[in-house]
């Protein structure tokens, strides 16, 4: 998954006053972070011509990086919180691709037990929020994404500019809405980002659902008759040209998705299905990918655990019908309590044809994941044997 959370990993607190001589018991900041890394080897990778390739593949099933956030009590059961999230290439300790600081997210907000919580800045959608932890993407990240990560199963989404309203949960029921202000004059939607979801609890039972919409900013100068920007200004990380995707000119990107599983002794058995249509701009054009996926996950003992799930993705539009059959395996083995080894592989088979970015018909190919190689055949396949930290 492409996040991590402060409050499972080990931390310095430090107390902390901006006015000399003021300082409350109940106030703290915490530091935090993981660094994620493996060596892998995929087929079918060249771009060009088929070339199997060896090397580093990062942020596998969390993202590298480093954070500090912090509360401080206001009185009652009101909090002020903050939250700064960055994130790092391990292999060159660079910053992340898009070059923000905090990559991942930049908030501050007021929180209730009773009146729930509100935040604005950088933020993940509420999607993301309250179904990801129900998916198999919380264990292996990337190696068990949607194909073409069409649907933000592996939440490499942030939103810029966002409001954010968490409620309480009552008998197990939560529910997230969000809104993204875009910032562009004569506008109000364009650009925008909008979102809305739920989760319900009772015992080893989970089930959550959402649905959000992106919306490119249309009033940037075109190029050939569509949009110069290829994604939205809220919604930076959402790519429109991935190897999947390839469809030029959107104009704005639906999302709709559920999910559930069951946690029972040692097993999880999980299930999901998601539609995401691509519309283009200029046009009526809708690009449609439908898909469900499902996966087990056992723990054989306190330290070792395995994971394997199927995924299946369709996608129809202007003429195209393309399948894509995936099958992930994982295994995942505590060092100690930060420190973990893992291996992961995925095999992808496409068939059918989609359109590429010139909106031509041309034969699908395999593309795993959320890893983002370019397949030359109708196969593909990925493995890794990787090492993260926690700290």
């Amino acid at each position: 998954m492409k996040n991590f959370k402060a409050a499972v990993l080990p931390c310095v607190v430090l107390s902390t006053t901006i006015v000399p001589g003021v300082c409350h018991a109940q106030s703290s900041v915490t530091l935090y972070g993981v660094i994620d890394t493996a060596i892998g080897f995929v087929t079918n990778a060249g771009g060009t011509t088929s070339t199997n390739r060896v090397g580093f593949l990062n942020n596998n099933i969390q993202t590298s990086g480093w954070g500090v956030k912090g509360t401080e009590a206001l009185g009652g059961d009101l909090s002020a919180i903050f939250n700064l999230q960055s994130s790092i290439n391990p292999s060159t300790g660079s910053m992340s691709p898009s070059g923000v600081e905090f990559g991942h997210q930049a908030y501050v907000g007021l929180s209730s037990a009773r009146y729930g919580t509100l935040t604005v800045g950088r933020q993940y959608d509420p999607v993301t929020e309250l179904l990801g932890p129900l998916t198999a993407d919380i264990y292996f990240g990337a190696f068990f994404a949607t194909v073409g990560n069409v649907d933000n199963y592996d939440a490499v989404l942030r939103i810029n500019n966002s409001i954010k309203y968490v409620s309480p949960t009552f008998a197990g029921l939560q529910f997230q809405a969000m809104a993204a202000l875009n910032g562009i004059a004569g506008s109000v939607s364009a650009g925008g980002f909008y979102g809305l979801a739920a989760s319900y609890t009772n015992g080893g039972f989970s089930v959550a659902g959402g649905y959000s919409i992106s919306k490119v900013e249309n009033t940037a100068a075109l190029v050939n008759g569509a949009p110069s920007m290829t994604a939205s200004t809220s919604a930076d990380n959402l790519l429109y040209n991935n190897p999947v995707v390839q469809f030029e000119g959107i104009t704005s990107n639906e999302i709709g998705r559920i999910g559930a599983n069951y946690v029972f002794g040692s097993w999880i058995v999980g299930a999901a299905y998601s539609n995401s249509k691509f519309h283009q701009f200029g046009s009526n054009a809708t690009l449609t990918f439908n898909s469900g996926s499902g996966f087990l996950h056992y723990a054989v003992n306190p330290a070792l655990f395995l994971a394997a799930g199927y995924n299946y993705t369709k996608a129809t539009g202007e003429g195209a019908s393309a399948s894509y059959n995936q099958v992930s395996l994982g295994a995942d083995y505590l060092l100690s309590k930060r420190t973990d080894i893992y291996l992961s592989a995925v095999y992808q088979r496409a068939s059918g044809n989609t359109l590429s970015n010139q909106d031509n018909l041309v034969p699908a190919t395999a593309s795993v994941s959320d890893e983002g190689f370019y397949g030359t055949s109708r196969e593909q396949a990925l493995a890794v044997v990787g090492i993260r930290h926690r700290f």
